[in-house]
This record gives structure tokens, sequence and C-alpha cells, in this order.
């Protein structure tokens, strides 16, 4: 189950994708990796502390680039929306 996502095929036709899971559910993390997947950096990492967006990139099974969730992502500070860094840089 994708959650409804049309992500079947991405990067199927040359392109280079890259999804980013902002779901603190891991709804897409969980479709693609399993639902116990625990990755060493995640867009958790990215966000609130000195990691860099590339060092969370993992090739998915189908085809495409995947910056995974984490269920740390519920937010910060009781809740507190994403205070999100304005460098987040690829490079």
């Amino acid at each position: 189950h994708n959650g409804g996502l049309p992500i079947r095929g991405l990067g199927q036709d040359g392109r280079k994708v890259l999804a980013v899971d902002l779901d603190p559910q891991m709804g897409l993390t969980a479709w693609l990796f399993g639902e116990d997947h625990r990755a060493k950096t995640t867009v958790y990492e990215t966000l609130f502390f000195p990691r860099k967006m590339r060092e969370a990139i993992l090739p998915s099974p189908e085809g495409f680039s995947v910056v995974p969730s984490s269920r740390r992502s519920c937010g910060s500070g009781g809740g507190a929306p994403f205070p999100f860094r304005p460098a987040l840089e690829i490079g």
C-alpha cells in the first residue's frame, strides 16, 4: 500500500527522482522498506541536527531515491511545527 501516492514508475524514464518522506507515520518509508525500517539518518536528523540531506538519501526498490522518515519527526518541543533549517541542501 502506498497511501494512494502515484509513485510507481518514478525514475523509470531516466530522470533522477528524490522523494522526501515528511510523514511522521512513515507512510512512504514503510511502504518501500517495511514497517520496521530504521535508517541511520532520516529527514528528522536533516531538519534538527547538523546533517546534510545527502547523508539520508537511500535507493528505493522502485528505482528512485528516498529520504526516509522517522517516528521522531512528529515534531519537536511538544508538537511544535517543523522549524525547517534554512540550509536544507542536498550537496
